[in-house]
């Protein structure tokens, strides 16, 4: 594998790794963040297959990790983690850019890694697409309704009488919200979300979105991500997939292997 190890940032105390494609025929590169704590590896070494993907594709990648996580030291500043995050993703790219000549960048990941990626969006213009991997979204009626036939349907599958007697107790019921203690992302508002969105797309800015079966305590059909952004026209910037059958971290082989196939094709096509 043609990788390298770097130590860049405030006193060399973040590492990632970059991959050197053999034949550069690609202005773009791939920036790969954590999702989470997990280290640069990625869930089930998803950031590495992704990288070594698009390597073959003639993409320089780099995936590194956060102070803190991994391999690279936590740092002494009192900044949020977001604000944090920014600075070393800046240095992330400033490297690429002295060390690779590459000045443009795809910048993403899965969950908090897609949060990072809409944030640092804003910030530098040498951003020119996004992998956002299990985003924030938000729940519109037909999701609403959705959930509710699902309900329905696993009932019929397992007849259960206490279940069925529950099921249509509790319908029409409001039920009391109830802060999750496991819940570590902090969604944007939906109006905020709309005018990112509607920034990036005036950049034209291409977008990856993909949402898994994980996902579905928020996002459960295709139609539901036009019905969040009912102002928005995302025409061909923006390629969507719904992949309800894998789960958030593509623990099984296969989900790994077709969510790579698909970044994989539009990287191809669209970069």
């Amino acid at each position: 594998m043609n990788e390298f190890v770097h130590q860049f940032g405030e006193q060399n105390r973040l590492v990632g790794i970059a991959s050197k494609p053999y034949d550069n025929s690609r202005k773009t590169g791939f920036i790969i963040l954590n999702s989470g704590l997990l280290a640069k590896a990625g869930a089930f070494r998803f950031s590495v297959e992704l990288a070594r993907e698009l390597q073959e594709k003639g993409f320089y990648t780099f995936r590194f990790d956060f102070g803190g996580i991994g391999d690279s030291e936590t740092g002494l500043s009192s900044e949020t983690f977001i604000e944090r995050a920014n600075h070393e993703i800046l240095k992330a790219m400033d490297l690429m850019q002295q060390t690779y000549k590459i000045e443009q960048f795809v910048i993403g990941g899965l969950c908090s890694a897609a949060d990072c990626a809409l944030q640092i969006a804003a910030i530098d213009e040498r951003v020119k697409g996004l992998l956002l991997i299990d985003a924030p979204a938000y729940k519109t009626l037909k999701y609403h309704l959705c959930h509710q036939m699902n309900r329905v349907l696993r009932t019929i599958y397992a007849f259960d009488l206490k279940r069925w007697l529950n099921l249509f107790g509790k319908l029409g019921q409001s039920t009391p919200y109830k802060k999750s203690t496991l819940n570590f992302r902090i969604f944007p508002s939906q109006q905020d979300m709309t005018h990112k969105l509607n920034q990036y797309l005036d950049a034209e800015m291409k977008v990856f979105f993909a949402y898994t079966g994980g996902s579905s305590s928020y996002f459960n059909h295709t139609q539901q991500f036009y019905d969040m952004f009912p102002s928005l026209d995302f025409g061909d910037l923006t390629e969507l997939h719904y992949l309800p059958k894998s789960d958030h971290l593509s623990i099984l082989k296969r989900d790994r292997h077709k969510l790579i196939t698909l970044i994989s094709r539009w990287a191809n096509s669209r970069l």
